[in-house]
């Protein structure tokens, strides 16, 4: 426990204010902070798995691939990955569910939210096809209502975090390997374009073609093609 030489009591604003007024100005060196910064993001990157440096390249390909983008994600592992080591561009750009217990079905609706409070910005909604099962009605009413959100679908055909964890305590499978629907069926019910991609050079192209959309629009990444290229 540190004992303070001089205490201070008073409301943190006002007093924080005015020991700014009293202290010397001084410029902050950014060539030195951005230095430390991209040293700090090597050193990160160097400890990551294959798999989680495919999944960070898929955030950085949207982010820098579209203008300004807004993430929401889902619970799901590109989404876990993000965490880590997502940069977003400018605040207000990434929250999800991924953290905490977690709220599978959440991504979707909750783009279409901030679609709607952000118009003029790109939205993509970050859901795997677990999660998607969850809230896929609400495809169909981002479409009735004319809400341009890309559902950027991560594809695993599983709960595969939930699986990884449980095959590496050696706990028997159960439940994680599901059942999931034809999406681009899916998506021609709901009247709703789709487009699967299976590489970052795919993705990197269809994106060019989104960043203006009035329309919701599924993006299926096939995790095991993607992860594999």
């Amino acid at each position: 426990v540190q004992v303070a030489t001089v205490g201070l009591l008073g409301d943190a604003e006002q007093g924080l204010l005015a020991l700014l007024e009293r202290l010397p100005q001084r410029q902050a060196d950014s060539a030195w902070a951005g230095e430390r910064v991209s040293r700090v993001n090597a050193i990160e990157r160097a400890g990551w798995s294959a798999k989680q440096s495919r999944m960070q390249a898929l955030l950085d390909t949207v982010r820098d691939h579209l203008p300004q983008p807004l993430i929401v994600g889902d619970s799901t592992q590109p989404v876990y990955q993000g965490a880590l080591g997502y940069r977003a561009p400018t605040p207000n750009s990434w929250f999800n569910a991924g953290s905490g217990y977690g709220t599978l079905g959440y991504g979707l609706p909750a783009a279409i939210g901030a679609k709607l409070a952000q118009p003029l910005r790109p939205v993509v909604a970050l859901v795997g096809d677990g999660g998607l099962q969850f809230s896929s009605a609400e495809l169909i009413a981002a479409k009735e209502a004319g809400v341009g959100v890309i559902l950027l679908l991560w594809n695993n055909s599983s709960y595969a975090e939930i699986r990884d964890y449980m095959n590496a305590k050696a706990v028997p499978l159960l439940g994680v390997d599901i059942l999931t629907p034809d999406f681009a069926a899916l998506a021609q019910s709901c009247h709703v374009s789709h487009h699967r991609v299976s590489n970052l050079h795919g993705l990197r192209e269809l994106l060019g073609q989104l960043d203006n959309i009035n329309q919701p629009v599924m993006v299926e990444v096939d995790a095991a093609t993607f992860l594999a290229d």
